[in-house]
């Protein structure tokens, strides 16, 4: 038997049983399945991300949208709300400058029933000297007297025209 082996050998066709071998070789293709399973899982991970990302990025396109359209509101809401202040400060000064002329008529026909105003206006050379009286204004006493508020304003030297005080003697030129 010894001869057979060395022939054997000799002639280089034997073939030896190696256990160590065949298990290297099932370790490794175990290996090899283990880590096909690892890359499918995480390609499915992938996958379930890349869903994830797009699905959060067609949500922050609605958002956006939703913000300039909630944006666009806001400023056709501003724009009409200024457009409506614009038209109630135009009425009022409307009636503020009817309500002047109302009151400035009624004054002018209480000076000319009075004979020279309702402040116990004289006459003198150049003009009228008129006392103030509660609720006067400038303006109002200028149209009684059938002269313009400028000209009351500099023949008295009044720096504001609005601080009229009641007692207060005006000079009203002709």
């Amino acid at each position: 038997m010894l001869m057979l082996a060395l022939a054997l050998a000799a002639s280089g066709c034997a073939t030896l049983y190696d256990p160590s071998a065949v298990d290297e070789q099932a370790r490794s293709e175990m290996t090899i399945q283990t880590l096909q399973v690892q890359v499918n899982q995480l390609q499915e991970r992938v996958n379930d991300m890349e869903a994830q990302r797009q699905d959060l990025y067609e949500r922050m396109h609605q958002l956006e949208a939703g913000i300039e359209a909630g944006r666009r509101d806001e400023q056709q809401r501003l724009a009409a709300l200024e457009s409506s202040v614009g038209s109630m400060e135009a009425a009022r000064q409307r009636d503020r400058e009817q309500i002047v002329d109302q009151l400035s008529k009624k004054m002018a026909d209480v000076v000319r029933t009075t004979g020279g105003g309702s402040g116990g206006g004289s006459r003198s050379a150049d003009g009228y000297e008129h006392v103030v009286q509660q609720g006067e204004t400038l303006s109002a006493i200028a149209a009684a007297y059938k002269v313009k508020p400028s000209a009351i304003i500099e023949a008295n030297g009044l720096k504001n025209a609005n601080n009229l005080r009641v007692g207060q003697k005006l000079f009203i030129p002709e």
